[in-house]
């Protein structure tokens, strides 16, 4: 495998994901099945990538000498032995399970293909468990024919093609909301930021056929937000949709306010998240990121609340929190018959004659 195709698969499977807080107004953790789920399949791919990246057969390679006993012709990999059979006998199913909504990253979806068609290793998911050395045998050899067509499969010029699309489909939302907070910056010298998960009561909106009330429930708070009265001091947003087992559709959405014209950011966020709720009639509820700066800060995450345009740290903070919340992930992505996943808003900048460069300019947000 070149070095090239070994350093997209690190950097595409490896990387880490930064979801700027999945903890609830009043501290407790928020969504913890879901992040269970993510955790598992980003330890199934993982574990698909070592399998990609190691040269030579997986399992030992066993052969029966004159006296009719078996002795090992070549070692394999203990490690990554287990790391398959964890990936057949546990992660897989429980991927399958968690994620049937989403439109899985090229790899998962190439094992799971071929594995389909494979009618050899689909008898031998628990293998350890054979009774005879003659079908120990038989499954090893099995699995390392499988594992060597995953690789061949996964290093032709079509599939390299997939995964760049993936890759560059996920940096052009990153880049457009990135492009959003250095230029309201350009406008503001300190931004309030607000960081608002919002999802429906006992994840009541888990299939398909409810997006679209989701998406129009999302576009009526945002006017909300636009035109509230209490949301005076707002000058822009960025969300993104995803999907968990335990809480459905959720949106994890960023507010940016004017700091010189506004506050309390955990007032605000409590009042983003309480509007939210009335206007789904009940059936929506909130997290406030804001309520809970220490524990991010305690981390060395802290990107939201109040930020200076020349504070590097918290506003290197918001930009790689920000930068997860836009991207179409690498390793899980929303399947399309959900719209869109992910939105910002626009804006229109106003020149004004005189001034400091700073202060010579204003933005109306869309």
């Amino acid at each position: 495998m070149s070095k090239d195709r070994v350093a997209c698969l690190s950097d595409w499977v490896g990387r880490n994901a930064w979801t700027g807080g999945d903890i609830s107004s009043n501290g407790e953790g928020a969504g913890r099945p879901d992040c269970d789920a993510v955790k598992a399949l980003r330890r199934c791919l993982d574990s698909l990538t070592d399998l990609l990246l190691f040269d030579g057969n997986v399992f030992d390679v066993l052969r029966k000498n004159k006296d009719g006993k078996y002795a090992i012709a070549s070692r394999g990999d203990s490690n990554l032995m287990n790391l398959f059979e964890n990936i057949l006998q546990r992660d897989l199913r429980r991927v399958m399970a968690d994620f049937s909504y989403h439109d899985l990253d090229p790899i998962f979806k190439l094992f799971v293909d071929l594995l389909s068609k494979d009618s050899v290793l689909k008898s031998y998911f628990n293998f350890y468990n054979t009774s005879t050395m003659d079908k120990k045998v038989f499954a090893y050899d099995a699995f390392n024919k499988f594992i060597n067509n995953f690789r061949e499969q996964s290093s032709g010029a079509d599939f390299t093609k997939t995964v760049k699309n993936r890759r560059r489909a996920a940096s052009k939302n990153a880049r457009s909301a990135l492009n959003l907070i250095n230029n309201l910056f350009d406008i503001h010298s300190r931004l309030l930021v607000v960081r608002v998960d919002l999802s429906y009561v006992n994840g009541s909106i888990l299939c398909s056929d409810n997006c679209k009330s989701a998406h129009l429930d999302l576009e009526k708070w945002l006017r909300h937000i636009r035109s509230g009265e209490k949301f005076s001091a707002f000058v822009g947003y960025i969300w993104k949709l995803e999907f968990g087992p335990s809480r459905g559709l959720h949106f994890h959405v960023m507010l940016f306010f004017d700091s010189s014209k506004a506050r309390n950011d955990i007032n605000l966020g409590k009042m983003a998240g309480e509007t939210w709720i009335n206007l789904t009639n009940k059936k929506g509820a909130y997290w406030n990121c804001n309520a809970n700066k220490p524990y991010y800060e305690k981390r060395g995450v802290l990107g939201i609340g109040s930020i200076s345009h020349d504070n590097a740290i918290l506003r290197k903070n918001l930009l790689k929190s920000a930068g997860y919340l836009a991207e179409v992930d690498y390793y899980v992505a929303l399947s399309g018959v959900v719209g869109r996943t992910f939105g910002r808003s626009e804006l229109k900048v106003v020149v004004k004659k005189g001034g400091r460069p700073r202060k010579n300019q204003s933005a109306v947000c869309h």
